[in-house]
């Protein structure tokens, strides 16, 4: 059955791979139409360009104001430390200047007792600042200025960074909706460059792998099949990213050619006829731990090579 509402999703979204992934993918995308058919798909190309851009400077944006609201959330912490800490300090004071804890001016500060310092929240320490200024006024004259003073100025400095950390995570939360809504439509056009260009392709699948490199949109498999069909000289791509050196890799040639397959880095340039690379004849299988086929970080794009007559092949990923 033909699923043909399939077709009028928004084909890369949500993201399955992650966000520096997708626009490497982009990047490949455009140089493959530019390469193939620059003047055809001109409007298409400039337009996913564009939506690039966006998505880049949207996402730019996104993480300079996301560095801003973690310091600015680091100095509300360290205002709220000072204060409690000041407060710690003078309770020597306090306590002295009204000869013990059980005073009514030592309990109108410490009415929770000193717990209170060290379970108060971020929500209620405005609250709790707020009643030991007020105190503070009040007996300015048996404590004096000073210590007024200083516990006003250790407040407002407090008020301050939270008032700055509040309007950070606002706008944080703003340029993350902005970046998403980017996303999206960088997807949404290359769901429409897949559309127009399929429209051109009808009955030649194989023209996708002329226009995308699917590695670059695909979500990291931990274990799968995956079958292809290869043309001459071409390279295919397996999900790899994510695997272990455990990975069990069994690959079975059911064409009549030989083809080669061994690891890549993350360009998709391969390593080459060196130790890792195997050679799969027509009708036979061949079946590798990851690790000695070559894998690493860098080196983490399974690559299917075909020679000069095509091949078809399977890859069954366990373990």
């Amino acid at each position: 059955m033909i699923v043909l509402n399939r077709l009028f999703d928004n084909l890369f979204f949500p993201l399955e791979s992650n966000e520096a992934s997708f626009l490497e993918g982009v990047d490949r995308h455009i140089s493959l139409m530019q390469a193939a058919n620059p003047g055809i798909y001109a409007t298409l190309i400039a337009n996913t360009i564009a939506a690039k851009d966006a998505m880049r400077a949207a996402t730019l944006a996104r993480g300079q104001e996301g560095g801003q609201q973690q310091g600015s959330t680091i100095v509300m912490n360290a205002a709220k430390d000072e204060f409690l800490r000041f407060i710690r300090v003078r309770e020597g004071l306090i306590r002295s200047t009204f000869e013990g804890v059980n005073s009514g001016p030592y309990q109108e500060f410490f009415p929770y007792g000193l717990n209170e310092l060290d379970e108060t929240t971020l929500s209620q320490m405005p609250e709790l600042m707020g009643r030991i200024v007020n105190v503070a006024t009040i007996y300015q004259a048996e404590l004096g200025a000073q210590f007024m003073n200083d516990c006003i100025a250790k407040r407002q400095v407090f008020l301050d960074a939270r008032a700055a950390q509040v309007t950070n995570l606002g706008e944080n939360t703003t340029l993350q909706k902005a970046a998403q809504q980017a996303i999206r439509n960088l997807a949404a056009q290359l769901s429409t460059n897949l559309h127009t260009i399929a429209l051109d392709h009808i009955g030649n699948p194989d023209a996708a792998d002329d226009y995308f490199e699917q590695r670059y949109f695909q979500r990291p498999e931990v274990s799968g099949l995956y079958l292809g069909t290869n043309a001459a000289s071409q390279t295919k791509t397996v999900r790899s990213q994510g695997w272990t050196n455990e990975k069990s890799i069994e690959t079975i040639n059911k064409g009549t050619n030989e083809f080669k397959i061994a690891f890549a880095n993350a360009e998709g340039v391969a390593i080459g006829d060196g130790p890792n690379t195997q050679v799969v004849p027509p009708g036979e299988s061949r079946t590798f731990t990851a690790q000695q086929m070559g894998y690493a970080v860098g080196n983490a794009f399974l690559n299917i090579t075909a020679y000069d007559n095509g091949a078809i092949w399977e890859v069954r990923v366990s373990g």
